[in-house]
């Protein structure tokens, strides 16, 4: 997941002169015009301006690729994903049944789906959520 610090440190490079549009530029990776920077060393601070600009094909590649950017150390990830509405509502609606925010009912109902996972990936955060809903319903 991306530093939002260290895009906006791009861009205010870039109104500064100090690094090209990466539009004038060509993909590190295919040659084809890049729309983009990567931050290919990963997103400490230090790193903010070591970029490669790439295209939009190898942006999301390099994105997905194993161990390409540090991992977060807090333990959480943001994850985007396209829901039905319908869902969204049904999640919402146990949400409130149950008492808690819709991130904590997606994750409680993941770890009753993913029990060995959940085990091997304890978060005492999260625990404490659902041993408070444990009890509600208990």
């Amino acid at each position: 997941m991306s530093d939002p610090r260290a895009s906006a440190a791009v861009g205010q490079a870039i109104r500064q002169g100090k690094l090209p549009h990466p539009t004038t530029l060509r993909c590190m990776d295919c040659g084809a015009t890049a729309t983009c920077y990567d931050h290919y060393l990963g997103y400490a601070r230090e790193h903010w301006l070591d970029v490669q600009p790439v295209c939009d094909r190898h942006n999301g590649a390099r994105a997905w690729a194993p161990g390409a950017k540090e991992r977060s150390t807090s333990g959480f990830s943001a994850v985007l994903i396209r829901l039905p509405i319908w869902l969204i509502e049904e999640l919402d609606r146990d949400s409130v049944e149950s008492s808690r925010s819709r991130n904590s009912q997606i994750t409680w109902i993941l770890r009753q789906r993913y029990p060995e996972a959940a085990a091997a990936h304890k978060d005492d955060r999260v625990r404490e959520e659902e041993a408070a809903y444990i009890w509600q319903v208990g």
